[in-house]
């Protein structure tokens, strides 16, 4: 939901505040540089659209594209994906956490997580056209 809200925004802006990059922009790109490392296999949003993977999110997707030439030097994505690294314990918590019970999945029915490579390439893309 609220991811929709952003891309909206960005569908008429360039950055979150205007036409300049700021502190909180930075902020967001770092946490959805996150989103299809890690974020959508460790906390069950595999029913969501991917960022730099699927086509769900293309304004989002041009804005990382965008902060990507910049940010690239910062961003350390098997240090992210390290975070995560035993996603299976991530997603039982996090299963938990709402209040429902975990029951052992099979290795064959826990998602996959996405190939980091396939994520550089798409963040490497030129954004094309942005407000």
């Amino acid at each position: 939901e609220k991811l929709d809200e952003v891309e909206d925004l960005l569908s008429k802006q360039r950055f979150l505040l205007g036409d300049k990059l700021t502190a909180p922009d930075v902020r967001l790109a770092m946490t959805l540089f996150r989103w299809d490392a890690s974020y959508r296999v460790a906390f069950v949003l595999m029913g969501g659209h991917g960022i730099l993977l699927g086509d769900g999110y293309p304004n989002l997707k041009a804005y990382l594209r965008d902060l990507y030439v910049v940010m690239e030097p910062a961003i350390d994505f098997v240090a992210i994906r390290q975070y995560y690294r035993i996603h299976q314990s991530v997603h039982k918590a996090f299963i938990r956490s709402q209040g429902k019970q975990f029951e052992e999945e099979k290795q064959e029915d826990v998602p996959p997580i996405p190939d980091l490579r396939e994520i550089i390439a798409s963040a490497k893309q030129p954004a094309g056209s942005r407000p």
